[in-house]
Order: C-alpha cells, then sequence, then structure tokens
C-alpha cells in the first residue's frame, strides 16, 4: 500500500522563510524555527528546509539556522543549499539535519551524491530536480530544469514524470 506523506518545503533566504513564485517576488513568511515547528505540530512528516541563495551567493549553508530548526523537531528534517562537498554536508549534519538535499553541486560533480552517500548512508542525501525556464515561458510550454535558487538553466529536461 502506497503511504501518503506531507513533506513542508521551506524556501529560506537571508535567514527567513519566503514565498514566491518561481524565485522571485519573494514575500517574508516567518523564522524557520517557527514555521518549521509549525508545520511539524500540524501534521507534516518531514521538513526540508532550502537555503535558495546559497549556491548563488557562493557560501554555504546559513548553520544557525539549520541549528535553531533542528532543535525544534521530532520529524526528519532535510537540508539543502550552498552544500558544495561531503565537508559541507558533514558540518550540516553536525548541525541537526537528518537529511542534505544536493542539486547544483551534484550537476557539476554527479559522484557528489555517492561520497555523501558512503560517508552517511544512502538514505541521508537526496537530490531535486527544479523545473523552470529562464525566462519565464508562456503557459503551457514544456519546461526545462534550474538550478542555484532558479537562476541558471541546466540544459535538461524535466523527466514527465517527475
Amino acid at each position: 500500500m502506497i503511504t501518503k506523506r506531507i513533506i513542508a518545503c521551506l524556501d529560506v533566504h537571508a535567514g527567513r522563510v519566503v514565498k514566491g513564485v518561481q524565485f522571485v517576488d519573494l514575500v517574508d513568511a516567518g523564522d524557520p524555527a517557527t514555521q518549521a515547528a509549525r508545520h511539524a505540530r500540524e501534521g507534516a512528516d518531514e521538513i526540508v528546509l532550502l537555503d535558495i541563495t546559497a549556491t548563488h551567493e557562493g557560501r554555504q549553508t546559513l548553520l544557525d539556522t539549520v541549528r535553531r530548526t533542528a532543535r525544534e523537531l521530532f520529524v526528519p528534517f532535510c537540508v539543502g543549499g550552498g552544500i558544495r562537498t561531503a565537508d559541507d554536508a558533514a558540518q550540516v549534519f553536525d548541525a541537526g539535519a537528518d537529511k542534505v538535499s544536493v542539486n547544483s553541486a551534484a550537476l557539476k560533480d554527479p559522484t557528489l551524491i555517492d561520497a555523501i552517500g558512503r560517508s552517511f548512508g544512502a538514505q541521508a542525501v537526496v537530490s531535486l530536480s527544479t523545473p523552470g525556464a529562464i525566462p519565464r515561458p508562456r503557459p503551457g510550454a514544456r519546461c526545462g530544469s534550474i538550478c542555484a535558487g532558479g537562476r541558471k538553466p541546466t540544459g535538461r529536461r524535466v523527466w514527465n514524470g517527475a
């Protein structure tokens, strides 16, 4: 039997949860730790925190934000954004994440997923495909995959079933 899971994804910019469409027109939606705890309390099975500007800004994930958020959670916690090496992943795990999500760095170096998996277990690393197009496509147009917080097209198509 297939089990349905609710996975709340919190996009974080400058240490705050934001809401927008395809990473633009961002509106502040609150503190990550507070929002994550609220989603967990209201039934989310897992929380994903994506630092959507870390890769673009060439910096690591905001580890203090990860630590504060992890202290509030008793559900699986996945963190992405700015994770370029297995050492970066180790710091995110040390800050309290149960899993890491890699996208931009895995596109540049697909062996990163294996390296993190060997060190922390295959269950501890995921990669995501972000559909979108730059510039924004007309309604109904096919999109490719984007990375770097929605700023760079990858030149790859998104799977039909993804």
